[in-house]
């Protein structure tokens, strides 16, 4: 098993990602990180960590960018993902967007360089979710899920089986 699957907590201590649970300051870099989705992603404080800096912002809507903006003093907005992704100081990104759209944002990120980490790890279909673990694994980059009450291990092939048991029952 790859060692690019996380805990949410070792996700966030180990830099990929900075966040309330994250160990206090250090001497480590300073993770650069955009967030995604303002409904539910502006409720996590990742901007009050020392260790991180919310660098980008983006949701379709102006009115959550705006949001998202004041919230996580914030200078730089999209309202397209894909060009988000292009920024290159940016070593994170939180994807809080609706679940159709999870998968491919997952995978998305982490083929632009980014580590992810999501509200959950989520996917429509049996195979999102094996192409989600396929590219954390291929990239080696870190990917966890933010919902730690249900799933504390981050993404890995038991999160990836319990999934698709899900998806499987959804189907009957």
């Amino acid at each position: 098993m790859s060692t690019n699957l996380h805990t949410r907590r070792s996700f966030l201590v180990s830099g990929a990602a900075a966040g309330p649970l994250a160990a206090q300051s250090s001497s480590r870099k300073q993770i650069r990180l955009g967030v995604v989705g303002g409904n539910f992603g502006v409720q996590f404080p990742w901007h009050l960590h020392p260790d991180c800096k919310v660098t980008a912002v983006c949701d379709i809507r102006p009115d959550r960018l705006d949001a998202m903006m004041t919230a996580f003093k914030c200078d730089t907005k999209y309202r397209s993902f894909q060009e988000m992704l292009k920024q290159k100081d940016l070593d994170a990104v939180a994807i809080f967007t609706p679940v159709p759209l999870y998968a491919w944002m997952v995978v998305q990120a982490l083929r632009a360089g980014k580590h992810v980490i999501s509200a959950v790890v989520a996917a429509m279909s049996e195979e999102q979710l094996a192409e989600m673990l396929e590219t954390v694994q291929a990239t080696g980059l870190k990917g966890s899920g933010a919902n730690g009450t249900r799933n504390r291990r981050g993404w890995t092939d038991a999160t990836i089986r319990s999934g698709r048991g899900a998806v499987q029952r959804s189907a009957l």
